[in-house]
């Protein structure tokens, strides 16, 4: 953050919070005070609310997303893999095909090093589209017919989503887990990648409230296997502040948290074996449409079918995790 950023990131962070709570429905002191802040506001000021929103979002999300994704697992090491996903929105370049080849290697990279260090599961709590690229292109080539941006957009994208696909495959030994997303729709209509795909070590989750229905935020479809709480969820932010927010970005690391532990439970465990685990520990909502995570049942199913003995003695038990 520049200097001025650092001075404002107190006073938007107690916005964050009370945003969060204000779409939850909930009325505390933070949203009291944070609605008589903007009735005092003029139209310029509200405007420069939402901009430092929206970065200090963005600056948060990771932080908070970890927080989730860490706890109750002292065991843990953390390690963060960034590049800005933000392509719509936040990149004012062209897209190219040099672009795209140069992030398909760089995600290789990403799947290496995860087969290399014996990464034990990765949390994706992003997703991306291609009306994302046709987006971008529409900023950035205004000379397009619409036409050519779509088919420009899909060539790029399919780049793009075989550098996801492969960096997964690069990395057989890790399990990835990835927020369904918050668009209300199917993730496999929307093409939604890595929420669309389907791959061994994949799994993809839904968020839910606290009473277990769905959101009315999150995505769904075939490839959304599992759901999670992401409504409301307390984390982390950067400071050691703690605020309650939503999405399937915070649902996606609970399943993440309970992976973590399934590893240091038993190091000796597949992606697939864990993935398997974490589907028969699962519980059905009420209307019996969605699997919803029970860390305490799956826990129990992985010691009773432990598999660490076969490791031998002198095994890393926490390596990676």
């Amino acid at each position: 953050m520049t200097p001025e950023r650092k001075n404002q990131y107190p006073e938007a962070s107690e916005s964050l919070e009370a945003w969060a709570d204000l779409q939850a429905g909930i009325e505390t002191p933070v949203t009291e005070a944070f609605k008589k802040r903007m009735a005092n506001m003029s139209k310029d000021d509200v405007n420069t609310l939402f901009e430092r929103k929206s970065f200090f979002g963005g600056l948060v999300h990771g932080t908070h997303v970890a927080g989730i994704a860490l706890k109750g697992n002292p065991a843990a090491r953390l390690v963060v893999f960034r590049f800005n996903d933000n392509l719509g929105q936040e990149l004012h370049f062209v897209p190219t095909t040099d672009w795209a080849k140069r992030m398909a290697a760089n995600f290789k990279l990403i799947g290496e090093f995860c087969a290399q260090h014996k990464v034990r599961v990765v949390n994706l709590s992003w997703g991306d589209q291609p009306s994302e690229f046709e987006e971008w292109l529409s900023k950035t080539r205004t000379n397009q017919t619409a036409e050519e941006r779509k088919q420009e957009a899909l060539a790029l994208f399919a780049i793009w989503k075989q550098a996801i696909i492969d960096a997964m495959q690069a990395a057989p030994g890790t399990l990835f887990v990835t927020a369904a997303g918050n668009s209300d729709s199917d993730a496999g209509f929307l093409e939604d990648v890595p929420a669309s795909l389907e791959l061994p070590n994949l799994i993809t989750v839904g968020a839910t409230n606290q009473a277990g229905d769905a959101t009315s935020f999150t995505s769904d479809g075939k490839t959304v296997v599992v759901f999670a709480s992401g409504y409301h969820v307390k984390s982390f932010i950067p400071g050691g502040k703690k605020v309650r927010l939503s999405g399937t970005s915070m649902a996606a690391p609970q399943v993440t948290n309970l992976a973590g532990k399934l590893f240091a439970v038993d190091p000796a465990l597949t992606p697939e074996k864990a993935k398997e685990l974490i589907l028969a520990g699962a519980t059905l909502s009420d209307d019996g449409k969605r699997k919803l995570i029970d860390e305490k049942k799956t826990l129990e199913l992985v010691k009773d079918k432990k598999t660490t003995a076969k490791m031998g003695p002198g095994a890393k038990a926490n390596e990676g995790s």
